[in-house]
């Protein structure tokens, strides 16, 4: 039987065009009026609005208003399925 790796978390910073490219499911980190959020993409479309989801609920945003609130951090979550070895600094 084989394991699986547990779940990792990739942090990095992002535009709307590298969402889009990527096409992967991620967490938002978005700040309106002083307060940090952080928002489940589901997905963008064709037309760079972003379909979010937050404690139980949808939203969408254009582009435009996502790049008003977006901290431009995000935080992708994935598992090694192939066991790779990790990327270290100066690798």
């Amino acid at each position: 039987m084989r394991s699986v790796s547990p779940l990792l978390v990739l942090a990095t910073r992002g535009t709307p065009e590298m969402l889009t490219a990527l096409d992967l499911p991620a967490i938002l980190e978005l700040e309106t009026h002083g307060e940090r959020r952080y928002v489940a993409l589901i997905g963008m479309d064709d037309a760079g609005r972003a379909h979010l989801g937050m404690a139980g609920d949808e939203l969408e945003l254009d582009r435009e208003q996502l790049q008003r609130v977006w901290t431009g951090r995000l935080f992708y979550l994935w598992t090694n399925f192939e066991s790779l070895p990790a990327m270290n600094p100066g690798m």
